[in-house]
């Protein structure tokens, strides 16, 4: 037993002195009550990789360990993918502002073709009124008319000389209707601009006139502009009014 205690010392004293590790020479397998040495080396510290995509989720003790030149390629990666992110969403900005003007315009074409549409309806269907409906329809388009120049005739100083402007727009239910009001004949060249003469026109769709302190005003041009829009039965009536003549 104490020779085996010696043969153990002189083995590690081997060992230290040769620095020499894992000899299968310097053991003695015939020695079964000692179990064969293993030594570990002890492993190398090596720092963290970085993650492959820079909007990857690090933490910060991650990043403490970081070494100065992977921490700097890792904030230059970092940047460069932020302005592309930015540059991305300013060109999906730009698409869905085109976007949103195209569906405006088509929006408002629809809608031009749509009031087409309707107009293009009624006229076919004041095509089909009679007579009687037409008169009915041309006394109520001359109240209208006969109302709204009415409401224009405010005091001005221009009254004085009979020379302030009124004027009035509006849609005919059809051209028969339109004609019918203002007693002019519905057939003969097509026209777009006609004039007609005061008495005409007040004896078409009244006398109008609007009281005033001291004063009535009326009518006083001598005609009436009158401009018609057959496409779409607008029409429109302009004059002047002042001081009664």
């Amino acid at each position: 037993m104490a020779q085996k205690r010696k043969q153990s010392s002189q083995l590690l004293l081997d060992l230290a002195l040769n620095r020499h590790i894992g000899n299968s020479d310097i053991f003695d397998d015939s020695e079964d009550d000692y179990d064969q040495v293993q030594f570990a080396k002890k492993p190398k510290y090596t720092l963290p990789s970085l993650p492959p995509d820079p909007l990857q989720e690090i933490s910060q003790s991650e990043l403490e360990k970081l070494s100065h030149e992977d921490l700097v390629a890792y904030v230059i990666s970092l940047q460069d993918t932020v302005q592309k992110t930015i540059v991305a969403l300013g060109t999906e900005q730009e698409k869905s502002r085109a976007l949103q003007e195209k569906s405006k315009t088509l929006l408002n074409d629809a809608s031009k073709r749509s009031a087409l549409a309707n107009s293009t309806n009624n006229v076919a269907a004041a095509q089909t009124l009679s007579p009687s409906q037409v008169a009915e329809r041309a006394d109520k388009l001359a109240s209208m008319c006969a109302r709204g120049i009415k409401k224009q005739m405010k005091w001005q100083p221009s009254c004085k000389n009979g020379t302030t402007r009124w004027s009035f727009s509006g849609v005919s239910p059809s051209p028969e209707v339109f004609f019918k009001m203002l007693r002019l004949p519905s057939g003969g060249k097509p026209w777009k601009v006609k004039k007609i003469s005061r008495e005409d026109f007040e004896s078409a769709v009244g006398d109008i006139d609007a009281s005033v302190r001291y004063n009535t005003l009326r009518i006083t041009s001598a005609q009436i502009n009158v401009k018609w829009t057959p496409e779409t039965n607008e029409f429109s009536l302009s004059g002047t009014y002042g001081i009664g003549i």
